[in-house]
């Protein structure tokens, strides 16, 4: 995702009319390196062309529908209006606390007519008056909204030494999950034993929780919940 901080409405849609003009120049450069020589290339033609289409027209990648597999070439050529965009309005610490600017209206209105996206009342004034206490400060929720943006989760694992979180796509199953951790994982998997994060708030260690019946042992079918304290069961001479 891309964050973007302003205090003003933009005044142009120069970006558009350049990303327009780097599309048709990626696009002609595939074609004179590579021609049509096979189905894959055709196809990185004519996403090319839909993108430039798009650009032309005023309308941001991300706002088309796309298929996987003209998703797979966008994500090679991160193109700026392919990504989701979180607006962070720079305030002054008095408009920020109060939550009100004579801009906020224009700038919603400007991100609901210009492709859509989050935005956020940010203050660098307020954040540099509470550098010492990290409770006041909005990079945790600036973080949550990248995840959420991002359809991300985390997950947790302990050891004796650390803790450890691990970032994945939400919905994916426990053996793919532990990939993140080692490739072996997945084609090793057993099991996974499951903690809930707020059982660990609740009841405060991992006895109390077996005794509560809270403790899980899910199979490969299991989809990663965010928050969730997870060990891997792995036979490590699977093949």
């Amino acid at each position: 995702f891309f964050f973007l901080m302003i205090r003003r409405p933009p005044r142009s849609t120069q970006s558009r009319s350049s990303a327009a003009s780097d599309v048709y120049k990626r696009q002609v450069s595939t074609q004179s390196t590579w021609g049509n020589k096979n189905d894959e290339l055709k196809n990185t033609l004519d996403v090319l062309e839909k993108s430039q289409g798009l650009l032309k027209n005023k309308v941001w990648i991300r706002c088309a529908d796309w298929i996987q597999k003209e998703a797979d070439v966008l994500n090679k050529y991160l193109f700026l209006t392919s990504k989701p965009m979180i607006y962070l309005v720079n305030l002054s610490q008095e408009d920020y606390l109060k939550g009100q600017a004579k801009w906020l209206d224009k700038i919603n209105n400007w991100v609901k007519e210009n492709g859509g996206g989050t935005v956020l009342n940010y203050s660098v004034e307020y954040e540099q008056s509470k550098a010492d206490n990290k409770d006041k400060s909005m990079l945790p929720t600036m973080v949550k909204e990248g995840y959420k943006i991002l359809d991300l989760v985390h997950f947790f694992t302990i050891g004796s030494d650390e803790v450890r979180s691990w970032t994945i796509r939400r919905g994916t199953k426990a053996p793919l999950a532990g990939t993140v951790i080692h490739s072996d994982f997945e084609k090793g998997f057993v099991h996974v034993e499951v903690i809930k994060y707020q059982d660990i708030v609740e009841l405060g260690s991992e006895s109390a929780i077996k005794k509560k019946g809270r403790f899980k042992k899910e199979g490969k079918d299991y989809e990663v919940q965010d928050g969730d304290i997870l060990h891997f069961k792995i036979n490590r001479g699977k093949k």
